[in-house]
């Protein structure tokens, strides 16, 4: 090849695009890693980590409803007073985080029992609306904390018995 011509190459190779060498080419960037807590986690739901939440927090008073909400029984004139838990119907569930933002609950008969937007705020924390639950990864596990609000109207009081009740003290385990 003549001077003349290799340099008409170059020329053309370097007007077609072509990367320098040793500069990064575009399919050898790594991917952004997915967030761990996207995916399914089944639990069985304990009425008495439930009854024992609701006591830690002081919110006593909307047990009954919440244990009705949580499907435990079909009404409050099923609890007893002195033994919340008596008679209780323990169902497992489903938990799934789809990116982006959407978190739902799933019971052991296949129904669609909850279905809502979360946010993530940082590494540990994800919010419904404007309250906060903490939660932390191990491995296959997966364990929530409901953070308590500051201050709060009637809205943030049912989302915050609504929290209480659904990520009351549980380990889930990442579904297979």
């Amino acid at each position: 090849m003549t001077p003349a011509r290799g340099a008409i190459c170059l020329i053309l190779l370097l007007a077609c695009g072509s990367e320098p060498i040793g500069s990064p080419s575009p399919s050898t960037s790594t991917p952004e890693t997915p967030n761990p807590l996207l995916g399914d986690w089944r639990w069985t739901r304990s009425c008495e980590a439930v009854v024992e939440s609701f006591e830690d927090v002081e919110l006593t008073g909307h047990l009954s409803e919440a244990l009705v909400d949580a499907r435990y029984f079909p009404s409050e004139d099923a609890i007893r007073a002195n033994e919340p838990c008596a008679g209780a119907e323990e169902t497992g569930y489903l938990y799934f985080f789809e990116a982006p933002g959407r978190w739902g609950l799933i019971d052991d008969d296949d129904v669609l029992v909850e279905d809502r937007e979360f946010t993530i705020v940082d590494d540990d924390t994800i919010a419904f609306d404007d309250l906060e639950v903490d939660h932390r990864i191990d491995g296959d596990t997966l364990t929530f904390e409901v953070r308590r609000p500051t201050t709060c109207d009637a809205a943030c009081v049912d989302t915050y018995v609504w929290a209480v009740t659904t990520f009351a003290p549980a380990t889930l385990r990442r579904a297979a």
